[in-house]
């Protein structure tokens, strides 16, 4: 046993940190063929050296973020399959069918969800006014006819 395993007192002390052996350097373009050759539709991680799917978009290894706009992308996806029309969109859809119109057109694709009540309540937001504008009129021809409801 030397001194530098065990200390003057007896306690044991930290090893010296082995030599990592490194991987061999690449020089030669043959090497560079062999190596490109071995890895041949592999993908590895920019952050810590892993092999990673083809695709994927966060490292299985070290959880690093390999392609933003695709986690972005899927997290819209998420978002739009967990929307609902809320209330109030849907009294704005009613009062003014148009711009209901418009978010259905708007949504249909990504968010069906949301773009069929919108649809319904403009529709019935329509009739409601045709029915009114009805109405009215109905009133004033019975006005002119006949005069007064009141008397």
């Amino acid at each position: 046993m030397n001194d530098y395993q065990y200390g003057t007192q007896g306690q044991q002390m930290q090893q010296p940190p082995q030599q990592q052996q490194q991987a061999p350097v690449v020089n030669t373009p043959e090497q560079q063929r062999r190596v490109r050759a071995a890895n041949a539709g592999k993908r590895f991680c920019r952050n810590c050296g892993g092999e990673i799917q083809a695709g994927a978009s966060v490292c299985i290894h070290c959880k690093a973020v390999l392609n933003p706009v695709a986690i972005r992308r899927a997290q819209e996806i998420v978002m739009d399959r967990q929307a609902k029309a809320d209330r109030a969109m849907l009294r704005k859809c009613f009062f003014f069918p148009k711009r209901g119109m418009a978010l259905y057109k708007a949504n249909i694709e990504r968010r069906p969800q949301v773009a069929e009540p919108c649809k319904k309540a403009a529709t019935a937001g329509k009739i409601f006014r045709g029915v009114l504008m009805a109405g009215t009129v109905l009133a004033i021809l019975v006005i002119m006819r006949y005069g007064s409801f009141l008397f």
